[in-house]
């Protein structure tokens, strides 16, 4: 399914989920004349078709990158018995440096037939979003990590991370020097496996000592 989507322009930020009916979906952003979009790419094996759908959320002329779902029951990852994602997440720079936003998904409408509709939808910025790039946001469960470039790092893009209350995204937490380094540490994703104590974090850093350009590198993480 990933290599169907792939074309000349560029793409990122890879995002996969069951829809209700089981349907297998693949969000990314694909870059157009210089600015990125969110795109879908679904599969309906009870039919034997595939079906690949641009969504512009905000608008045409912003950079609209890095979906994601979360919900009280939805897990990614937790794939055996889907359920549905109550809210998304993802990063545009609309105001002219990135920030995180939040769209509310309505009772009854699944994640596509929210992005496919052409009325105005519920979007709000996080309260956690700074005059700095907050960018490339995932979450998996209650926990959001990100990557931000915000005063008081350790250099360059810094990944972060805020749980999910009662009352909203806590204060974001820097993961430290053991994980962040003064270069560029980018797109961090979360899994989790019953047998392993940690949860695993995914992320690329261009940090000396890798291959060259940006690298992949993994850490076990708290399960907060």
């Amino acid at each position: 399914m990933v290599r169907r989507t792939e074309s000349p322009a560029h793409e990122k930020g890879p995002y996969s989920f069951l829809e209700s009916e089981g349907n297998r979906v693949l969000l990314f952003s694909r870059e157009n004349d210089g600015v990125y979009s969110i795109f879908s790419e679904q599969e309906k094996p009870s039919i034997g078709a595939r079906i690949t759908q641009n969504h512009q959320i905000l608008n045409e002329k912003s950079n609209e990158m890095y979906p994601c779902f979360y919900g009280e029951d939805f897990i990614k990852g937790i794939d055996i018995t889907p359920s549905r994602p109550e809210k998304m997440i993802f990063s545009s720079d609309k105001d002219g440096k990135f920030d995180i936003y939040e769209a509310a998904i309505p009772v009854g409408q699944s994640p596509l037939q929210f992005l496919s509709q052409s009325n105005s939808k519920t979007i709000q910025k996080l309260a956690f979003n700074t005059s700095s790039n907050d960018h490339m946001p995932f979450v998996y469960g209650d926990l959001l990590v990100f990557s931000s470039d915000r005063p008081g790092g350790f250099g360059g893009y810094d990944l972060y991370y805020s749980q999910k209350t009662a009352n909203g995204w806590t204060v974001p937490i820097n993961f430290g020097p053991k994980i962040n380094s003064e270069f560029d540490e980018y797109r961090p994703v979360v899994s989790e496996q019953p047998e392993f104590s940690n949860r695993l974090m995914i992320f690329s850093s261009n940090r000396p000592g890798g291959l060259g350009g940006f690298d992949l590198y993994f850490v076990g993480i708290p399960k907060f």
